[in-house]
């Protein structure tokens, strides 16, 4: 669903840019971002991944520093479960669009985590033996409203792509 990051962007009243990149390397990753800066005004970069690495993290920086730009990575080490916890907790709206390994089947698709859900996928973490806050790829999720969002974002309709032992979830969506 990174499609639907600038819509999420406009609920938030940010500014986005999309960056199509095909390329698994931290340094032209960086590069990328790099052109962005020097081309938009720009205060601070913030990377919202948990298990980040520390050479990606880096080669950011060391691209944007020129510019006087800081990054910022808030969730940096945190444990994905008291994460998502926290994200709960705050009021986060959370859909999981799309799942990729044994024990997460179609029913997973469109789901909402909340505490319930969460101890369901923990159960199945454990016995399928995938991490919980699905490093590694093994689901993804999608952020629907929640304290910072200015607007929600509605999803009109979905439809369910399944592919033997995977899927993910199409979206039809707007501000509501």
């Amino acid at each position: 669903t990174v499609e639907f990051t600038e819509l999420q962007a406009k609920a938030i009243g940010l500014k986005h840019f999309l960056i199509n990149c095909d390329v698994a390397d931290p340094k032209k990753e960086a590069e990328l971002i790099r052109e962005i800066v020097k081309n938009n005004p720009v205060d601070a970069i913030l990377l919202g991944g948990v298990g980040l690495q520390k050479t990606q993290i880096k080669s950011i920086e060391n691209v944007v520093t020129e510019f006087g730009v800081k990054v910022i990575v808030p969730h940096q080490d945190w444990n994905h479960e008291d994460l998502i916890k926290e994200a709960i907790k705050k009021g986060y709206e959370i859909m999981i669009t799309s799942v990729a390994v044994d024990g997460l089947d179609q029913t997973w698709l469109g789901k909402k985590l909340d505490f319930n859900t969460l101890e369901e996928l923990k159960k199945i973490a454990d016995k399928f033996g995938f991490h919980v806050g699905a490093e590694g790829g093994h689901y993804d999720t999608f952020v629907l409203n929640g304290p910072i969002f200015k607007n929600k974002i509605n999803v009109l309709d979905s439809k369910k792509i399944w592919n033997k032992d995977s899927g993910y979830l199409e979206i039809k969506a707007n501000l509501k």
